[in-house]
């Protein structure tokens, strides 16, 4: 009894088990969605951020090359480069310090002359027109090797003629181990401006010496912009497809997972309902009509053949069972029968005081095959019958 009212809460609680399984799809498609998007999502942001860095660098790369022209062909800048480099090696033989004195003067008389003034304005308005945040002049020195700045206009911080250049050592060490072919690229981050894409290019004589060098500054803050925009709309984009792949999919497998095995479990439960209430249903699997074409509809048809199996067992063991019925009933017959046909009364001569007379007979089993009986032949002689 106790086996039986256990039965029904057991198989509720693997009927809430299946359940869930509809909430562990989803909850696994999402994750794996998810994770996909997110990899997918790191993927195309990189890739679109290699594309913009290599048009930036294209864009800047032309704009340098473009001012490093005009600056050859529009100005004085030989002149003037000589000038900044000469004023600066008298003022470090002079003063380390540089800006007193004779050098100072000399600098002065530099800073008001054509040459520097036509350089300057017309890489004022090149800066003002393009999408540039500076544009630089400077020639290296030859006995310090540092980049002295020819003039510098555009940027929310610029410097003096003839002072060094502020750049980080790395791109001076870049600067000197370039071979001066093509243009000098680098990244770095300047006060500001932001990260900015710095691009620099040889100027060069008629006679193909280089006399100094044009450094362009572009600013990073669109590449960012741009490189936002497109991680926002992506983003989007993947969290909107990972819904619709998670619906689609749950749906998918709702109908070919999830309600086919709830089906299976509903219909093993009607199964032991019926059997408890005596109920003759026997189709409680096959007429589900699953049809999957996967271990789900094996299952199915694995459930209808066990309870195909199960109905012809119940038949042989009713069979069984009635057959030993009528064999025990058959035996228990015979078993009285030959109990009846012995002597069981006694004494069975009470009248008699000169002997004393008993018997019994116990089978092995329901009949045994052993036979007595004891009777008076005379007034004195006993009579005994044992048989095997």
């Amino acid at each position: 009894m106790q086996d039986s009212l256990k039965a029904p809460a057991a198989f509720g609680r693997k009927k809430r088990r299946y359940r869930s399984l509809s909430f562990k799809v989803t909850r696994s498609v999402a994750i794996s969605c998810i994770l996909l998007g997110m990899l997918i999502l790191v993927i195309s942001i990189t890739m679109y951020a290699l594309i913009l860095k290599r048009d930036y660098e294209h864009v800047a790369s032309n704009e340098a090359k473009q001012v490093a022209v005009s600056v050859r062909h529009a100005t004085e800048y030989e002149l003037l480069t000589g000038q900044i480099l000469s004023a600066y090696a008298s003022s470090t033989q002079s003063n380390p310090e540089y800006g007193n004195g004779e050098s100072h003067q000399t600098l002065t008389e530099i800073l008001q002359g054509r040459p520097y003034n036509t350089l300057k304005g017309m890489l004022e308005y090149y800066c003002s027109s393009a999408d540039v945040s500076n544009v630089s002049v400077a020639a290296p020195d030859p006995q310090t090797r540092d980049l002295i700045v020819v003039v510098d206009a555009g940027g929310k911080v610029t410097q003096n003629p003839g002072e060094r250049k502020n750049v980080s050592a790395a791109f001076l060490s870049a600067f000197h181990s370039w071979n001066k072919e093509g243009e000098l690229l680098q990244y770095r981050f300047v006060q500001g401006d932001g990260m900015v894409c710095t691009v620099g290019v040889p100027v060069a004589n008629e006679q193909g010496r280089i006399v100094a060098y044009l450094f362009v500054d572009m600013a990073m803050r669109d590449l960012l912009a741009e490189l936002s925009k497109f991680a926002v709309s992506i983003t989007l984009a993947i969290l909107l497809v990972t819904a619709l792949i998670t619906w689609i999919h749950t749906r998918w497998m709702r109908k070919a997972v999830v309600d086919p095995i709830n089906a299976i479990a509903g219909a093993a439960q009607t199964y032991v309902s019926d059997k408890r209430s005596g109920s003759k249903e026997s189709d409680h699997f096959s007429k589900l009509g699953i049809h999957t074409g996967d271990e789900v509809e094996n299952l199915s048809l694995t459930m209808a053949d066990m309870e195909s199996d199960l109905l012809e067992i119940e038949k042989e063991l009713t069979t069984a069972t009635a057959e030993n019925e009528r064999i025990s009933t058959e035996l228990d017959m015979a078993r009285r029968i030959q109990a009846e046909s012995l002597p069981n009364i006694f004494p069975p001569f009470p009248e008699r005081k000169d002997f004393e007379i008993f018997a019994s007979m116990h089978p092995a089993k329901e009949v045994g095959g052993d036979f007595y009986d004891f009777f008076l032949l005379d007034e004195d002689h006993l009579g005994l019958v044992i048989a095997d």
